[in-house]
């Protein structure tokens, strides 16, 4: 078995390595030995000088990872691309220092990439960079590994950051035990995790109005100082954190770029995501720095059916948008649709908005993004579709709320069931209301948008 390790000295390969374990190459061996006695516990990346609010979660994942429950301690930060939950974590690890002083360790697994980490060969950098052990003194099995990393941390106060996680699967044997304390970020909610209870999972949502403003205001105080302007743009960015700092550099950056300016071209949606972009002295784009390269991210590990929900249901104008105009759209059942919904919610890239049932909604710019997945003559289509179905579905709503067809329909239901035709009759009146209720504001979105 091949251990992949990427180590920080280039010059060490998961090749050389595995010659080494198989005893080959030993002129090689000092170069690798004298890099895991260069060991380091202290792992974690530099906090954000510009970090700005998140109270809420950050009292909740301080009361998480310092209470005093006999095990392992483990905080399971999610939400959406952009919204800050690397940011949140290693904020979070430089402020828990002294709880944890003997160690914290960190890596990126990559969850979003072609290639995630593999936790055999995560817990081998542990071993080898963190704790100074020799790889020829590693074992090559993930259970034995593990055995090692747990004997290593037993008696520490040491906190592991795991950022960027994939599923539950490649974050279970890099937990630590009791006494340290884990800290894992994810655009999914790693709700299997063993022995991980509920109390765990901290969702992180886009930015209250007021921390988006402050947060400009840091990037950029000299190009912000009118009230008005600056909410104005922490709305184009849908307060999303990445957005926000995005926008916040390239006013600082950009000296002919004003705020007026910047505002003008954000609020056309076509090219909005273009303009959230940072790019390097090349003139490349930054991916780091880049909204749609994050959403790329989550869209790149979609299967074929969940992009194609996923960018017809971008379409749709309003609050929010239920499982049967979904299900038109795709020409799938409604069982498959919701199934497939419900895939996008757990990953981040729908939302369900409180208090409701089978019913979704978008971030702005994640809306945005699924519409650049789609042909415009698609899009039109879809939308026309969406009209159609609005159309019909009201004319049938509005028989219920009239009291002569209503009742009409009421007789011949009670009909063929074991209930009263008033009782049938108060049913439909109230699944009348329910829709159009539901509904109203969505259709005067679609209108406005036939208009155009």
């Amino acid at each position: 078995m091949t251990i992949e390790l990427q180590p920080k000295d280039p010059t060490v390969s998961a090749d050389t390595i595995y010659s080494l374990l198989n005893g080959n190459n030993n002129h090689l061996t000092q170069n690798i030995y004298g890099a895991a006695r260069r060991s380091n516990l202290f792992q974690l990346p530099t906090d954000d000088p510009n970090f700005t609010g998140r109270s809420e979660a950050i009292q909740t994942i301080e009361a998480i990872l310092t209470s005093q429950k006999p095990t392992a301690l483990i905080a399971a930060v999610s939400g959406m691309g952009g919204v800050g939950k690397s940011v949140l974590a290693t904020h979070m690890g430089h402020l828990l220092k002294a709880q944890y002083p003997d160690g914290q360790l960190y890596v990126d697994l990559r969850g979003q990439s072609e290639s995630p980490r593999e936790p055999i060969a995560v817990l081998s950098d542990f071993l080898v960079y963190g704790f100074g052990i020799e790889p020829q003194q590693l074992p090559l099995e993930l259970d034995a590994l593990r055995g090692v990393y747990l004997s290593q941390l037993s008696g520490k106060k040491i906190l592991v950051m795991l950022d960027n996680a994939l599923d539950g699967a490649q974050v279970e044997a890099l937990l630590p035990g009791m006494g340290c304390a884990a800290l894992v970020t994810s655009r999914e909610r790693l709700m299997g995790l063993m022995g991980v209870g509920a109390e765990s999972f901290v969702p992180i949502h886009v930015m209250p109005m007021v921390e988006a403003i402050d947060l400009l205001k840091r990037l950029c105080p000299k190009k912000t100082p009118n009230l008005d302007r600056t909410t104005t743009l922490a709305m184009l960015c849908g307060r999303l954190p990445l957005a926000l700092t995005i926008v916040g550099k390239l006013l600082f950056g950009t000296t002919s770029l004003t705020l007026e300016r910047l505002i003008a071209e954000l609020k056309e949606e076509r090219s909005r995501l273009e303009v959230m972009q940072c790019r390097t002295s090349r003139g490349e784009v930054d991916l780091k720095l880049s909204v749609e390269a994050s959403f790329n991210l989550s869209y790149g590990r979609l299967l074929p059916e969940q992009q194609q929900v996923f960018a017809a249901v971008s379409v749709l104008r309003g609050m929010d948008f239920g499982v049967a105009l979904a299900a038109v759209l795709v020409e799938m059942t409604e069982a498959r649709v919701q199934e497939l919904l419900d895939q996008l919610e757990r990953l981040a890239l729908v939302q369900m908005p409180k208090d409701t049932v089978d019913r979704y909604n978008f971030h702005d710019l994640v809306r945005a993004f699924g519409r650049k997945k789609l042909e415009p003559e698609q899009a039109h289509e879809l939308g026309i579709k969406a009209l159609e179905w609005y159309r019909e579905t009201a004319d049938q709503m509005d028989d219920f709320v009239q009291a002569n067809v209503r009742l009409e329909r009421a007789t011949a239901i009670a009909a063929g069931m074991d209930e009263s035709v008033e009782t049938v009759d108060a049913a439909l009146l109230a699944m009348g209301f329910a829709w159009f209720e539901a509904e109203w504001l969505n259709i005067l979105e679609g209108i406005n948008w036939a208009k155009i």
